[in-house]
């Protein structure tokens, strides 16, 4: 996590419910997916696991915007790549596809 003042820390239940969008139901998300982002974390679509950085301040959990700000990025990032690497492996059996076609005599 890159630096931090004291004034960027935001209480993880205030953070939940200010920072971080909406569920699908229109309600902030549950504590208990909080919890799994910052100990468990999510699996990209790269394969990577992307953890939600928290700061403990007296055994209480605090979040900064530029935590969660990260954190979405990282994800953003990876299936953006994963989207391209698609695409490239996509073009390549294509390739091969239209190759066994033109052996096989039918193109």
């Amino acid at each position: 996590m890159s630096s931090f003042s004291i004034e960027d820390l935001i209480p993880l239940g205030k953070a939940r419910r200010e920072l971080i969008p909406l569920s699908n139901s229109g309600k902030p998300i549950s504590p208990a997916t909080t919890w799994r982002w910052i100990n468990k974390g999510l699996t990209s679509a790269t394969g990577d696991r992307v953890k939600l950085a928290v700061v403990m301040v007296g055994g209480r959990p605090f979040l900064t915007r530029a935590a969660v700000e990260e954190f979405f990025a990282k994800l953003t990032e990876a299936r953006e790549v994963a989207a391209e690497l698609d695409d490239a492996d996509h073009n390549e059996r294509s390739v091969a596809v239209e190759k066994r076609l033109r052996d096989a005599g039918l193109l």
